[in-house]
């Protein structure tokens, strides 16, 4: 309402000017007209000055009535609106980049590791290792060969058992070996006498601490089987190594066990000065257990060790005993 009264002021205003502006040149061409002379400067300022709006409609009135200009029936232009001036537009805040994360690093896939295996056992320095003769039964041919069955040779046999089980004995670290026939062709003496003299003296001079003699036995039945051993006498060291080491090979391969047994007639058990024990593993006349020996003999070389390793763990604890 206050924008319309003020721009209808502002056109009256205009209209006034505008006719004021006419009625002075009309009185400029009409100098001596003593109306005019009347008409203080004074007066008018004042009258002017105070009420501006309807003094000089009065004169327009008075003076010039055929020059009233009719007011105009055009609408009044109004203003233009300028557009609302929008409040500047905070730039949005963008949210605090935040350090990326670094993902936790994880750790290292270790490979599977296979079961451990027992490491060697060293003995220490000042401490002397346990000498072991091992004693591959027969020579390779002719004088105090093997016996045979199922296309194998008991020679062969025993001479593949004691290599594997002298290379567990060595890897332990606590033993050391000395091998009969550290060859396959390796021949012992011209005759079977001097072929088992020459193994129990051989022991005997190196100053083992056990001797075991390993065999095939044999059948003229192919359905004899199983495993046993011999010792001089009961009541000794070598009997009770002999169990351990049966108990062991039983274990090993899931062949009868014979027991363990004593035989005063065997030439290397009557004359060897240390403990010593002669194992038969299986019967070379058994087919099952001929293709077993020549075919898994590292099962048997673990039977014999891991009995080795019995009888000498359950001594010592009879000693701290």
């Amino acid at each position: 309402m206050k924008k319309t009264t003020r721009q209808l002021f502002c056109f009256l205003l205009a209209v006034t000017l505008l006719l004021g502006g006419c009625i002075q040149i009309q009185e400029a061409s009409d100098v001596t007209s003593p109306k005019v002379e009347e008409i203080s400067p004074d007066v008018s300022a004042e009258a002017s000055t105070e009420r501006p709006t309807e003094t000089t409609a009065e004169k327009t009135t008075e003076k010039t009535p055929e020059t009233t200009v009719a007011p105009s029936t055009e609408a009044p232009t109004e203003k233009p609106t300028e557009p609302p001036t929008e409040a500047p537009t905070e730039k949005p805040t963008e949210p605090p980049t935040e350090a990326p994360t670094e993902k936790p690093t994880e750790p290292p896939t270790e490979p599977p590791t296979e079961a451990p295996t027992e490491p060697p056992v060293t003995p220490p320095e000042n401490e002397e290792k346990i000498k072991i003769y091992i004693d591959q039964g027969h020579n390779p041919h002719t004088v105090n060969a093997g016996a045979e069955g199922n296309g194998l040779r008991e020679q062969d046999i025993t001479y593949k058992v004691g290599i594997l089980l002298a290379e567990l004995l060595r890897a332990d670290g606590r033993f050391e070996v000395c091998l009969s026939r550290p060859t396959a062709e390796t021949m012992l003496g011209t005759t079977q006498t001097e072929s088992l003299a020459a193994r129990a003296n051989g022991a005997n001079a190196w100053g083992a601490d056990y001797f075991i003699s390993i065999h095939a036995n044999a059948h003229t039945t192919s359905t004899a089987h199983g495993i046993e051993a011999f010792s001089y006498s009961k009541e000794s060291q070598a009997y009770l190594l002999g169990e351990k080491i049966v108990d062991a090979l039983v274990h090993e391969t899931g062949l009868e066990n014979r027991g363990m047994k004593t035989r005063t007639d065997l030439y290397v058990l009557r004359n060897t000065v240390m403990p010593a024990v002669l194992v038969e593993l299986g019967f070379i006349t058994n087919p099952t257990e001929a293709a077993m020996m020549n075919d898994r003999p590292e099962l048997f070389a673990k039977g014999i060790y891991d009995g080795i390793v019995a009888h000498l763990s359950g001594a010592s604890s009879d000693k701290s005993e």
